[in-house]
């Protein structure tokens, strides 16, 4: 039986998230024990990752189309002292599907946590069911849709 995640309209305004999760699992790739804890960020400050488990001024990694990357498999974001977090994809699709725009990750290891059925689908919907749970805000700030008019690479739309 598979889960389904409510029906998401495109947001003319930025969100975050109404309250502040936790999610405790496993790194896929480490096998390292995390603890992620989300919390709501104000409007114009984006997706942005902090390693508390890194001990330096540059632990924190803003989302940016420029600094995510396929690793063998594995889509990571990183900084540009090479701080990184692997495995960001399932999150990062979670938090798109439901338009969130500001959001403040805070890690204890270089790795998203994952349970058993992400490794068996491949999805986020363990993430996507948390979120749905927990309820996002809309935010003052209008989003910066933006249009892509044409391909700039290889890409599949399964319908």
């Amino acid at each position: 039986m598979s889960a389904q995640c409510p029906q998401v309209h495109h947001a003319i305004h930025q969100h975050t998230f109404s309250d502040t999760w936790t999610y405790i699992g496993i790194g896929r790739y480490t096998g390292l024990h995390v603890i992620m804890r989300v919390l709501p960020a104000p409007a114009n400050s984006g997706i942005r990752f902090i390693r508390r488990d890194v001990n330096s001024v540059n632990n924190e990694i803003i989302v940016t189309p420029y600094n995510i990357r396929n690793e063998h498999g594995c889509i990571t974001v990183s900084n540009a002292v090479g701080i990184r977090v692997a495995s960001a994809d399932r999150l990062l699709a979670a938090l798109s599907h439901y338009s969130i725009d500001n959001a403040t990750i805070v890690l204890d290891s270089p790795e998203i946590p994952h349970d058993g059925s992400q490794s068996i689908d491949g999805s986020g919907i363990s993430f996507a069911q948390i979120i749905s749970d927990v309820g996002t805000k809309a935010q003052s700030a209008l989003r910066d849709n933006r249009n892509i008019p044409q391909p700039n690479g290889r890409a599949t739309v399964w319908r």
